[in-house]
C-alpha cells in the first residue's frame, strides 16, 4: 500500500498536471503565510505604539503629581503619590505591574522616592540613575530601550518660572504586552493556515477535474494515435466538447492538417525560391558601386562583380570562379592599368596587405589617371574579402577643400590661416639671424566703389589689387588677403638692396594708378603699416599686431602713406581703448553737455538759428574735444546713441526759445545706415513740442556719397515731416553738383577754408560768389562757416550770402546762455556798428 502511494505521488510530481497543482498549491499557501505575518506585524506596531504612548503620558502625569513633594522634599507625599499609580496601574492592566521601577530625585540629585518591582532585577544598573539626573539637567525628556524595558525620564518645573526642581524616570516592562500579542498572533496563524489548507485543497481537486484531467486525456490519445497510425485522429468525445479543452482538440487537428499541406507547397517552392535568390544576389553584386572579390586562402577567386571587372578593364574570362590572384594581375598589367609595375611586384604588394592579420587599405594609381582605393577584410581562416572603391572624384573635391581652407577663393592669394603658417615658417630663419619686414595693407576709398558701383565691381577691383600685388613683388615674397579689402605681405629678403620703406611705396604707387572696370574708372589707394622681425618682435601674432597698428597710424595721417611701427603706437591705441570704454559710460552717466554757437541772418543782423555742438566732460581728463571722440564714436557705433541724445536735448532746448529761431543738428552719416534715424527725429519732436520748421538737419557730402535707396528714403521721409536740410562743408569733399538736384536740400554750408581767403584771394570770393549763385537759382539759402572779421562779412554780404556764423559773433554757449546772447547780439548790431559785437563775444 505504502509502495502505490509513493508511486502515485511520484507521477503526480512527474506530470505537468501536478507541477501545476504543486506549484499553485505553494503560491496560494505562500500568499496567505504573507497575509497572516503582515497582519501580525501590523498588530505587532500598533500595539507597541499604543504602549509606548501611554507609558510616556502616565510618566507625564507622575512629574506633575509629584511636583509638590519634590519642592517641598516631602518623601511620604511621594509615597502616597507612588503608591496610588503603581497600584492603580496594576488594576487597570489587570495582568500584574508593568513598571519595574520608579526614581524621583531632586535637581541637585538627592533621590527622594525608589521604588522596584520583581522585574527591576533584569535592568541594567545605574541607567535609570543616569537618565532621571540628565532629564533634570537638560530640562528636557529623556527616552530610551534596553531589552524588554522602556526607560522615560521627565523633567519636573516649578510652577512659577518654569524652573527645573527634579525630576522622574519610569522603568516600563513592555514584555507582558509582547507576550500577550504573540499568543494572538499565534492563534491567528493556526486558524488561517487550517484555513488556507481547506481552500488549497479545494482549488487542486477542482483543477484537477476540471482542466489537467482532460489535458492530460488530450495529450494521451494524440500520441497513442500518432504512434500507432502515422497521424492524427482525436476522439470524438475529444472534439464535441463545447469548453476550450474541444476548442484546442479541433484547432489542433487543423493545424496539423495545414502543417502538412503546407510542407508539400514549401517543397515544391523551394527550388524557385532558391533561384530567385541568387538572382538577386547577382543583380545587388553587380550593380554595386564597388568592386568586389571574394579569395579562399589559397588566393583563388570564388566571386567577383562586374564593377571590378569595367575598373580594370578585364577580360570576363578572368573572373570565373577558381582563377589565380597571379593570373588576374597579369591581366591587369595586361591591359595597360599600370604604367610602371610588374607582377611580382603588385602580387608581393595584394599578398603582404592580405597576410597583415587585420583589415588594410591599399591605393592603385592607375595609367589613366584614376585613383582606386582597395580594402582588404580577412575572414577568419576562410579567405579575403576585397573591395575596390573609386576615389577619384573624392580625392579632387578633398584637394578642392584643402586649396580653400588655405587660398581665397576670389583673389586666388593665401587667406590668413595660411599666412599666419607662412610667417611662422619665416620666422624661423629670423632665429638664425635673418630679418623680415610684415605690411598689413589696407585700401582707401574701397567702400564707396563697393556701395556706388555694387559688389560685381568691387569683386573685380579686390582681383585688380590682387595682380598688381604679384607683379610687384618678388618672387621671395609673400601677399595674402586677409579679409574684405585687407592685405599682408611678408618681405623676407633684403638682400638685393630693397628697403621695406621702398617696397611699400612701390605697392602704393602701382595700387594708385586707375582701374577700368566695366566702363568705370576706378582710382582707389592704400596705407600700409610695417613692422620688423627681430627689431620690433619675433613671434608672429605681436608681428602682425605691430603693423596693424602702424596701419591704423597710416589711415590717420590722412592714408595713402605707410608707417613704421613706433613704441608709441600702441600707448596711443591703448589709450583709445580707454577712450572707447569711457565713452560707452559718458552718456549713461551725463557726461554729455550741449553748446550752442548762433547763425545771423546778414540781411536782419539777427540770429535766425542756433548750430548744436556737442562737449564731453570727463570727471578725470576734463573737456574731450569732439574732434577727438567722435571718430571713436563712429567707428564703434556708439553714435548713433550719443546722435539721438543730442536730437532728443537740442529740439528741448529750442522749445524755450523764440518762435522764429531754428535749431541745426549735426548728422552722422553712421545715422544714415539704420532707418531708426526717421523715428528719432519724430520722438524727439513729438516729446519736446518743437514745429518741426524750426529743426534744421545737417549732413555732409559723405552721406549723399551713399546713394542708396536707404539713404534717399531717409531724407525725403525727414523732409516730409517738415524738417529743414542742410549740407554742410560744401565743396572740400567729392559731391556732385547733380546731388543739389536729387535730394531735397533746403541750405548750403560754406566751408571755412573758402571764408579764410575770401578777403585777400580772388578765387576764393568767385568759388563762395557760384555756391550763392547756384543756392539762389536752386531756392537753398547759404550759409557761411568761420566768420571772424568784420572785413570777411562784409565780402560775403556783397557776395549775396544767406546767413554768417563764428567767432565775429560768439563762440558756442551753454544753453542756459542762449537766452543772454540773443540780448546782446540784438542790442549790438554787427551792420551797424563797424566795431563788431563786444569783445566778450569774440574766441582769441
Amino acid at each position: 500500500m505504502l509502495a502505490g502511494l509513493k508511486a502515485k505521488i511520484t507521477g503526480i510530481r512527474r506530470s505537468l498536471g501536478g507541477r501545476v497543482m504543486i506549484l499553485l498549491a505553494g503560491v496560494l499557501f505562500a500568499a496567505f503565510a504573507y497575509m497572516i505575518c503582515i497582519g501580525v506585524w501590523a498588530e505587532y506596531r500598533h500595539t507597541t505604539d499604543v504602549v509606548r504612548k501611554s507609558d510616556m503620558n502616565q510618566t507625564l502625569i507622575v512629574a506633575q503629581q509629584a511636583r509638590h513633594g519634590i519642592q517641598r522634599r516631602d518623601a511620604y507625599y511621594l509615597e502616597n503619590v507612588l503608591y496610588d499609580f503603581v497600584y492603580k496601574q496594576d488594576q487597570r492592566d489587570g495582568h500584574g505591574a508593568r513598571i519595574s521601577s520608579i526614581i524621583v530625585q531632586t535637581n541637585d540629585g538627592e533621590v527622594l522616592r525608589r521604588y522596584r518591582t520583581a522585574q527591576a532585577a533584569s535592568l541594567e544598573p545605574g541607567l535609570l540613575d543616569e537618565l532621571a539626573t540628565s532629564a533634570a539637567e537638560r530640562g528636557e525628556t529623556v527616552e530610551t530601550h534596553s531589552g524588554p524595558h522602556q526607560f522615560i525620564a521627565v523633567p519636573v518645573k516649578a510652577l512659577v518660572g518654569g524652573r527645573v526642581v527634579g525630576s522622574v524616570a519610569i522603568a516600563w516592562d513592555e514584555s507582558q504586552a509582547i507576550n500577550r500579542l504573540f499568543d494572538h498572533a499565534l492563534r491567528m496563524g493556526v486558524i488561517g493556515t487550517a484555513s488556507a489548507l481547506v481552500v488549497i485543497l479545494y482549488l487542486m481537486m477542482t483543477i484537477r477535474r476540471v482542466v489537467v484531467q482532460p489535458i492530460v486525456t488530450l495529450a494521451d490519445s494524440m500520441v497513442s494515435r500518432c504512434v500507432t497510425t502515422g497521424g492524427v485522429d482525436l476522439p470524438e468525445e475529444l472534439l464535441e466538447r463545447p469548453d476550450e479543452i474541444g476548442q484546442l482538440a479541433r484547432r489542433y487537428k487543423c493545424l496539423m492538417e495545414d502543417l502538412a499541406q503546407a510542407r508539400l507547397e514549401l517543397e515544391a517552392r523551394s527550388e524557385a525560391e532558391i533561384q530567385k535568390r541568387n538572382s538577386r544576389l547577382d543583380a545587388a553584386l553587380n550593380n554595386m558601386s564597388q568592386g568586389l572579390c571574394l579569395f579562399d586562402r589559397d588566393f583563388n577567386l570564388i566571386i567577383c562583380n562586374d564593377r571590378f571587372i569595367e575598373m580594370y578593364r578585364l577580360d570576363p574570362s578572368v573572373a570565373e570562379h577558381g582563377t589565380s590572384l597571379e593570373r588576374i594581375v597579369r591581366a591587369m598589367i595586361g591591359t595597360g592599368a599600370f604604367r610602371d609595375a610588374t607582377v611580382a611586384m603588385l602580387l608581393d604588394r595584394y599578398q603582404r596587405a592580405a597576410f597583415m592579420g587585420r583589415e588594410s587599405t591599399l591605393q592603385d594609381d592607375l595609367s589613366n589617371g584614376q585613383t582606386i582605393s582597395i580594402h582588404i577584410s580577412p575572414r577568419n581562416e576562410e579567405g579575403w574579402v576585397v573591395t575596390f572603391e573609386d576615389v577619384t572624384e573624392r580625392r579632387a573635391a578633398e584637394a578642392k577643400i584643402e586649396y580653400m581652407a588655405r587660398y581665397d577663393d576670389l583673389t586666388g592669394l593665401p587667406n590668413r590661416a595660411s599666412f599666419r603658417t607662412e610667417l611662422g615658417n619665416a620666422l624661423k630663419g629670423v632665429e638664425r639671424g635673418g630679418e623680415l619686414a610684415v605690411f598689413c595693407l589696407d585700401l582707401d576709398q574701397f567702400k564707396p566703389v563697393n556701395d556706388t558701383l555694387g559688389h560685381p565691381v568691387g569683386d573685380k577691383l579686390l582681383k585688380s589689387v590682387a595682380d598688381r600685388l604679384r607683379g610687384t613683388l618678388r618672387e621671395t615674397d609673400i601677399v595674402a588677403r586677409l579679409g574684405g579689402d585687407e592685405f599682408a605681405v611678408i618681405m623676407k629678403d633684403f638682400g638685393d638692396g630693397l628697403t621695406p620703406a621702398a617696397l611699400a611705396m612701390r605697392i602704393i604707387d602701382t595700387l594708385g594708378e586707375p582701374y577700368v572696370l566695366e566702363g568705370h574708372q576706378v582710382v582707389i589707394g592704400s596705407s600700409i603699416g610695417i613692422a620688423h622681425a627681430p627689431q620690433d618682435a619675433n613671434d608672429a601674432d605681436t608681428l602682425v599686431k605691430m603693423a596693424d597698428l602702424a596701419l591704423y597710424r597710416a589711415k590717420g595721417d590722412g592714408r595713402g602713406v605707410y608707417r613704421f611701427f613706433e613704441a608709441g603706437m600702441d600707448e596711443r591705441m591703448q589709450e583709445r581703448r580707454t577712450l572707447e570704454i569711457d565713452l560707452r559710460a559718458a552718456l549713461a552717466n551725463g557726461e554729455f553737455v550741449v553748446e550752442y554757437q548762433p547763425i545771423v541772418n546778414i540781411e536782419t543782423s539777427r540770429v535766425s538759428c542756433f548750430e548744436t555742438l556737442i562737449r564731453w566732460n570727463h570727471p578725470q581728463r576734463g573737456r574731450i574735444a569732439p574732434d577727438d571722440f567722435i571718430p571713436v564714436a563712429e567707428d564703434t557705433g556708439l553714435i548713433t546713441q550719443i546722435g539721438s541724445w543730442v536730437l532728443m536735448q537740442a529740439c528741448m532746448d529750442a522749445k524755450t526759445w523764440p518762435e522764429d529761431i531754428r535749431v541745426a543738428v549735426n548728422l552722422s552719416p553712421m545715422q544714415f545706415r539704420d532707418e531708426d534715424l526717421v523715428m528719432d527725429v519724430v520722438m524727439a519732436l513729438n516729446r519736446s513740442g518743437l514745429e518741426p520748421h524750426r529743426l534744421e538737419l545737417e549732413i555732409t557730402e559723405t552721406v549723399l556719397l551713399q546713394d542708396t535707396e536707404t539713404t534717399t528714403g531717409i531724407l525725403h521721409r525727414i523732409r516730409e515731416l517738415g524738417v529743414r536740410i542742410s549740407m554742410d562743408d560744401f565743396g572740400t569733399g567729392y559731391c556732385s553738383l547733380s546731388y543739389l538736384q536729387k535730394f531735397p536740400l533746403d541750405k548750403i554750408k560754406i566751408d571755412k577754408s573758402f571764408v579764410d581767403d575770401i578777403a585777400v584771394a580772388p578765387d576764393a570770393a568767385a568759388i563762395i560768389r557760384a555756391i550763392t549763385g547756384l543756392g539762389a537759382s536752386l531756392g537753398m539759402s547759404t550759409t557761411a562757416e568761420g566768420v571772424e572779421t568784420d572785413r570777411q562779412l562784409q565780402r560775403l554780404r556783397d557776395e549775396g550770402c544767406t546767413e554768417v556764423q563764428g567767432f565775429y559773433f560768439s563762440q558756442s554757449v551753454p544753453r542756459d546762455s542762449v537766452a543772454e546772447l540773443l540780448d546782446t547780439i540784438h542790442k549790438d548790431d554787427p551792420g551797424a556798428n563797424d566795431s563788431g559785437p563786444p569783445n566778450k563775444n569774440r574766441s582769441a
